[in-house]
């Protein structure tokens, strides 16, 4: 089982907490693989899946956010928006084998000249994009969104619910 939360918070910051947990085709699980990431300045990802997908996902995320003058961030809205096609690419190019064990990302990022109507306090968000069609859905201020498998696990579900 895999499971990634995360939440914009009202006062300037996102938050993303994951498991470690990794289950293998023979059905067994192993404790072993971090599923957050730094990406860029005020940019982290994290993904639930397939590890393959998840990793070469970064990877082309790593290269498009690559030239970014000393000093400079990227908007998050437009990293979610920008990295949609080429998400697909990424997906679409994977084996099929791999495809069947879909693949959700978690962008949470803080906008750098943005605030909250509090200096100081940044304008955060979440964008949750899942496969095939990646289309980057924001979650709300407050609320907390996770994915994975532990998304659809009740008792998870209605602790994040309070």
């Amino acid at each position: 089982m895999t499971w990634i939360i995360g939440a914009s918070a009202l006062m300037g910051y996102a938050v993303g907490i994951s498991d470690i947990r990794v289950t293998f085709a023979d059905g067994s699980e192993k404790d072993c693989l971090q599923k957050l990431y730094p990406m860029s300045r005020f940019i982290a990802a994290g993904f639930a899946g397939s590890v393959r997908i998840g990793f070469s996902m970064l990877d082309a995320l790593t290269l498009l956010l690559q030239d970014l003058p000393e000093g400079a961030a990227w908007h998050p809205e437009e990293v979610a928006d920008c990295f949609q096609d080429l998400a697909r690419q990424v997906f679409k190019a994977a084996p099929q084998e791999e495809q069947m064990s879909r693949l959700h990302l978690m962008l949470l990022g803080a906008h750098p000249t943005q605030d909250l109507g509090i200096p100081g306090c940044a304008r955060c968000s979440v964008h949750i994009l899942r496969s095939p069609d990646f289309d980057p859905q924001l979650g709300r201020t407050g609320v907390v969104v996770s994915i994975g498998s532990g998304s659809a696990v009740a008792p998870y579900q209605k602790v994040l619910d309070g």
